[in-house]
């Protein structure tokens, strides 16, 4: 956790024209008017540019972002959260390589390695969908390999909670 702190940059501001940007004013669009417009630049949210609903923008990210906006707007608390998320994600991994029978040690080692590897830790800062679509996909791996593990009985109370989380997925 303390490499994952280390490596955010608390003071990174968001750059108009830039993805992190799109989905920030994304969320702002869709608190402040209730719709998910597709802004790079942020024209649609100051008014110089008609507010248009869009269909290319998946509304996963942008609905986990105003929930997190109503809660606190200031990105420090987002990058935050990704660094839960993404311990979230080693946790998760953890739990897999386990559920397959495989040794302590070498979880342990698995485990150090996912949590050095540039890609979790590199996107902690930047507002995008990989942290919270890794998330989403290694809890959804999991519980698939738990499901396979399970009983007949199980099996079907497990089902729709599992598809849930499958779905929530698909639209990030």
């Amino acid at each position: 956790m303390l490499f994952r702190i280390h490596t955010t940059d608390f003071t990174r501001e968001v750059i108009d024209t830039s993805d992190p940007a799109a989905y920030s004013y994304a969320k702002k669009n869709l608190i402040q008017s209730g719709v998910l417009a597709h802004d790079t630049d942020g024209a649609m949210f100051r008014g110089e540019t008609e507010l248009l609903p869009t269909s290319t923008v998946l509304p996963g990210m942008p609905f986990f972002l105003a929930a997190l906006y109503l809660i606190n707007n200031v990105a420090p608390f987002i990058y935050t959260i990704q660094i839960v998320l993404s311990m979230v994600t080693l946790f998760m991994i953890y739990k897999m390589i386990r559920l397959f029978g495989v040794s302590f040690h070498i979880s342990a080692f698995t485990l150090f390695l996912a949590a050095v590897y540039p890609a979790f830790s590199y996107n902690l800062d930047i507002i995008l969908t990989e942290t919270v679509f890794i998330t989403c996909l290694t809890v959804a791996l999991y519980l698939f390999i738990h499901f396979l593990k399970c009983t007949e009985e199980t099996k079907k109370r497990f089902f729709i909670f599992y598809f849930q989380i499958y779905f929530l997925c698909v639209q990030l």
